[in-house]
């Protein structure tokens, strides 16, 4: 891990205690991005080499497709060097039977790649990589089947729900929907989400706390197909569309794959020629060694983040140089989505205050 020093002016920090913190960093930077990440599952008729060797290059390319928040990089050259070698990359794997069709049960291989193997060839490749940094997205959905008006929750809406929970999850897109509860009931209708009135759609996420929002219009046509209508809410950014599909598994999946992909253009990192850039951090509001520990860990998570170094702590402001791949932009939108730091009102580009 990266050089670390620091001109303590008020005594708040111990030298054993920043001793500590390097180590927490150094776990922080070490850390796997998300649970599920680096796995698939793909069906295979045998375990015979051949068909392990073919399954193996389904499922690399189904975690690429996920680390990179592209559908297309399967195309890429650089991407297409990477499949040719699964085995490369391949940290642990297992067959297993699952339920099938007709009470039939099918042979599944589930693969778990190495994540530090993987980032590297992709950096290597100069394609964009995705970390963990996935905005936790609540989906409101109202559905309208042939006159019967829903909005989707754990109660309502079952089929719609697994298949955008299913798609999601391929993805890499942790995603949630509303309880519809006595509160949600009271503060939203199925008629503001048709409406699409944000205002107050943002009002009843909060208390969710989702660092993203996608607001769906689903309907059935009287030719039996469905049609839709979709709004996503990042960073205060709104970007709507609208698709139709005579298939609703098609037509969620291929939506929730729409959604995804706009997350990935803003935060995936283009790591190009090894080049590193470096960018001042400056955070108020670090008033015990938690809150220093909690910042230092955040940062060191961040996909971008090389390293980072304390420069100076006065007060409880503290002032880093971080090192990092990117652009300074791609960081300060991740900053945008996390909970940890919110920038400091009338303050420079740099200068930020630790959330409680």
């Amino acid at each position: 891990f990266g050089s670390m020093s620091a001109r303590v002016n008020n005594g708040v920090f111990s030298v054993a205690r920043m001793c500590m913190l390097a180590t927490l960093l150094a776990a922080g930077m070490a850390a796997v991005a998300q649970q599920g990440l680096f796995e698939a599952t793909v069906p295979v008729v045998s375990q015979e080499p051949e068909q392990r060797a073919s399954a193996l290059r389904t499922a690399l390319g189904e975690v690429l497709v996920r680390l990179t928040g592209d559908q297309s990089i399967l195309a890429d050259p650089g991407v297409q060097s990477i499949l040719k070698s699964p085995g490369d990359f391949v940290e642990q794997y297992r067959y297993f039977a699952a339920p099938g069709d007709e009470a039939q049960e099918t042979l599944q291989l589930r693969v778990g790649f190495n994540a530090d193997a993987l980032q590297q060839a992709l950096r290597q490749q100069g394609v964009g990589y995705w970390g963990n940094e996935r905005p936790v997205t609540l989906a409101w959905v109202a559905v309208d089947d042939n006159g019967e008006r829903y909005l989707l929750s754990a109660e309502s809406g079952k089929e719609v729900q697994d298949i955008m929970s299913a798609a999601a999850a391929r993805r890499g897109l942790p995603i949630l929907f509303p309880l519809m509860d006595l509160e949600d009931q009271s503060r939203l209708q199925f008629t503001d989400v048709w409406g699409e009135f944000l205002a107050k759609i943002e009002d009843a996420s909060s208390r969710y706390q989702p660092q993203a929002i996608l607001v769906g219009r689903l309907q059935r046509e009287r030719s039996g197909g469905w049609s839709a209508r979709w709004t996503m809410q990042v960073a205060g950014d709104d970007r709507s569309w609208s698709d139709s599909s005579a298939v609703l598994d098609e037509l969620l999946a291929e939506n929730v794959d729409t959604a995804t992909d706009m997350l990935a253009s803003r935060f995936a990192v283009r790591e190009t020629g090894g080049l590193m850039g470096e960018m001042p951090l400056s955070v108020q509001d670090i008033r015990s060694f938690d809150d220093y520990a909690r910042l230092s860990s955040y940062l060191g998570s961040l996909t971008p983040v090389k390293s980072l170094q304390v420069t100076r702590v006065l007060g409880d402001r503290m002032d880093y140089e971080l090192e990092i791949s990117g652009s300074v932009r791609n960081l300060e939108q991740l900053f945008a989505i996390g909970r940890i730091l919110e920038p400091v009102p009338g303050g420079g580009p740099e200068q930020y205050r630790l959330r409680p």
